[in-house]
């Protein structure tokens, strides 16, 4: 873990090729000591040489969302799997998007998969999704600055 303006910004990285990868990443102690120090958590999964460099930056301070938005409201394609939502939507910027419905934050997704309220098999469709289907060798971040809502955008 670095650190580095008096501990109001610091991140953690590891290299992921399966979502059984990230998942051992996201449950480990050192994680959970991660995201619970910092009070919000954004990540940067970059693709190089067929792995995911995972970069999550934490920080002291808690962004205020611009929407406040119901699950219903995000108006994208419904994924088969109904918790997934993602591009194309009919609102918002044409940046390719994938929606996670039982989450509002990365830390709060990573919180909920420690705690076993976020079960292995949903988070194994949604990085599946991710790696091999939506963001398939591409580099894509999660950026919850916007909608109070979990999700992943193409950088």
């Amino acid at each position: 873990m670095n650190s580095s303006n008096k501990n109001i910004y610091s991140e953690i990285t590891k290299k992921c090729k399966t979502p059984y990868d990230i998942f051992l990443f996201f449950t480990s102690k050192k994680m959970l000591k991660f995201i619970t120090t910092f009070k919000f958590v954004n990540g940067i999964f970059l693709f190089k040489r067929n792995t995911y460099h995972i970069t999550l930056k934490g920080i002291k301070t808690v962004p205020k969302y611009l929407i406040d938005i119901e699950w219903s409201s995000i108006k994208c394609y419904q994924n088969p799997v109904s918790y997934l939502k993602h591009s194309p939507c009919s609102v918002g910027h044409s940046t390719p998007k994938v929606f996670f419905k039982y989450a509002h934050t990365l830390d709060d997704y990573i919180l909920k998969l420690y705690m076993c309220k976020i079960t292995y098999e949903q988070h194994f469709e949604l990085w599946k999704f991710l790696f091999c289907d939506f963001f398939y060798k591409q580099s894509f971040i999660n950026h919850n600055h916007d909608v109070n809502t979990l999700h992943f955008k193409k950088l």
